[in-house]
């Protein structure tokens, strides 16, 4: 799956989560290894936000980041373009610094740095890119 398949995916689980009463959250992707999700959707009373990486397993947690996120209910889930274009500058190892976007730098899983690298190593295996 390249990019555009895997930002497709993540829209595609919003827009079903959209129509779905009971469920707020879907797993986009999951890491049998680590036993968590690891790109995760959540649509939650007007809270939309796609989610990289993970603080689930806490024994094997590398940190999380939101891709994207908003409590404003007019605000719109991104396109596939835009998640296209973020994907890929987490990928690349920089910095997204939009505004609806948020790293989690927390002791406890290493460096801002180290959490980067393991939210790229997510997507680029996702990507299939290396």
């Amino acid at each position: 799956m390249g990019y555009r398949e895997l930002a497709v995916k993540i829209k595609n689980g919003y827009s079903s989560l959209k129509r779905e009463p009971v469920f707020k959250c879907l797993d986009i992707i999951w890491n049998q290894k680590l036993k968590t999700a690891e790109i995760s959707v959540v649509n939650d009373a007007g809270f939309k936000a796609i989610i990289i990486g993970s603080t689930q397993n806490l024994t094997t947690s590398r940190g999380y980041m939101y891709l994207f996120y908003t409590n404003d209910s007019k605000v719109l889930f991104p396109s596939v373009k835009e998640i296209i274009r973020r994907l890929k500058i987490v990928a690349s190892g920089e910095r997204l610094t939009d505004q609806d976007a948020e790293y989690f730098d927390w002791e406890e899983y290493g460096s801002l740095e180290m959490q980067r690298i393991y939210f790229s190593e997510i997507i680029k295996r996702e990507a299939k890119t290396t």
